[in-house]
């Protein structure tokens, strides 16, 4: 969501910048259109368009004419990068595709939107693993309704959270050290990304 904020920058790049603007526009026009036109066009399992990244940093080029000196435009930008990092903790912790395979067990309601969407079940299951980190999951923790107990120990990088200090925890058969392991990971990412945020703070 955070690239959103580009946005904002296009009246000053239109009256001022045109050049650039053509050139970060058409850029991005000719790689989504390439891309969407390619049989692959997903990228594989991801979240989003993993083809789609490279358009993101020439996107980004264009917050170098945000007037971050302007409440309005400062505020909208905290508020979209408020909206995005919960969003990245979220799916750099659990695997893309684990949803996918645990939204099988609600496949057979007769009602579509039963099932809870990939971002809405993700974060729920990011929420279950905070203290569940045995890889079976009660059903009623993501649907009501619905009272099964899901195996995915099958699914061995499906234990505990997606980061490779856990994934080695797991390769040693240190199991009982999963769920404090990847709290704490999460903990130092939270702190870290607090302390940037404080240290390189925009001020309208």
């Amino acid at each position: 969501p955070v690239i959103l904020a580009s946005i904002m920058s296009l009246n000053k790049l239109f009256f001022k910048h045109k050049s650039f603007l053509f050139v970060v526009c058409s850029t991005s026009l000719l790689l989504f259109c390439l891309y969407a036109s390619w049989v692959g066009w997903k990228g594989g399992y991801c979240w989003g368009n993993r083809n789609l990244v490279p358009i993101i940093p020439i996107l980004c080029l264009s917050w170098a004419f945000i007037d971050f000196t302007k409440r309005k435009q400062l505020s909208f930008f905290y508020f979209l990068l408020a909206i995005s990092i919960p969003l990245q903790i979220v799916s750099v912790s659990i695997k893309t595709h684990e949803w996918s395979v645990l939204s099988r067990e609600f496949k057979d309601h007769d009602d579509p939107y039963y099932v809870p969407s990939s971002i809405k079940g993700t974060s729920l299951l990011f929420k279950e693993k905070m203290s569940n980190t045995t890889g079976i999951y009660q059903s009623e923790s993501f649907v009501p309704e619905h009272f099964t107990s899901i195996d995915l120990r099958g699914y061995n990088s499906f234990t505990g959270y997606n980061f490779w200090t856990v994934h080695f925890l797991k390769f040693l058969n240190l199991n009982n050290y999963l769920n404090i392991t990847g709290n704490f990971i999460l903990v130092l990412i939270v702190t870290i990304l607090a302390y940037l945020l404080q240290k390189f703070r925009l001020k309208s």
